[in-house]
């Protein structure tokens, strides 16, 4: 009997996993410490280098979120319209975030480790 595999999902070193699929969700509620520990604690190849993906998205939001902050409350102490760009800014992130989320679970699903875009490469 004929039985066909997916050579990108379930090679003894690439196989899909759980948790490497969902380690994109897991980022929406615990941000940098749920990815972060899954890719700590990642055994599998596809499992790392979802986490590893996703870990480097968060750490870009965590990062401008801080610069998002700062402009808030430090540039718009001085000017007004530092606010306002502020918060236009944090709704976009926050729509990034759970549209790169869903779209990097979606292609893990599909057996591929999807690169965040504007993420850079930290680990």
């Amino acid at each position: 009997m004929s039985h066909t595999t997916d050579s990108r999902a379930d090679s003894s070193s690439g196989r899909r996993t759980i948790l490497g699929v969902l380690v994109h969700l897991i980022g929406l509620p615990f941000g940098i410490l749920g990815v972060g520990l899954v890719y700590l604690v990642a055994d599998a190849d596809f499992t790392e280098s979802n986490a590893r993906n996703a870990l480097n998205w968060w750490v870009f939001v965590f990062g401008a979120g801080i610069a998002i902050i700062v402009m808030a409350f430090v540039l718009g102490a001085v000017i007004d319209i530092f606010v306002i760009l502020a918060a236009l800014l944090a709704i976009v992130l926050g729509f990034l975030g759970l549209g790169f989320s869903i779209w990097a679970t979606v292609k893990a699903a599909g057996g591929e480790a999807w690169k965040y875009p504007l993420a850079p490469s930290l680990f």
